[in-house]
């Protein structure tokens, strides 16, 4: 992915063995990564807690400012 924006967005509780180091790999693809571990959620809060969903918009807001600077324009 070279340089291309990417987050990698995780739940921090109920994780499965071996995940940690999967998502760590995703976040490797690109050189202008973020990995965010959320603490307190699962797969599923990640996006029924109100306080969780949004740091997830957040981050995907984030991403998509960092994809568009890349590009020069707005969103």
């Amino acid at each position: 992915m070279g340089d291309t924006p990417l987050t990698v967005v995780a739940a921090g509780s109920d994780v499965l063995p071996g995940r940690p180091e999967v998502r760590r790999r995703l976040a490797a693809l690109s050189s202008d990564s973020v990995h965010l571990v959320v603490k307190d959620t699962d797969n599923v809060t990640l996006i029924t807690r109100r306080e969780h969903a949004l740091t997830v918009v957040e981050a995907i807001r984030q991403v998509a400012e960092r994809a568009n600077a890349r590009r020069g324009g707005a969103c």
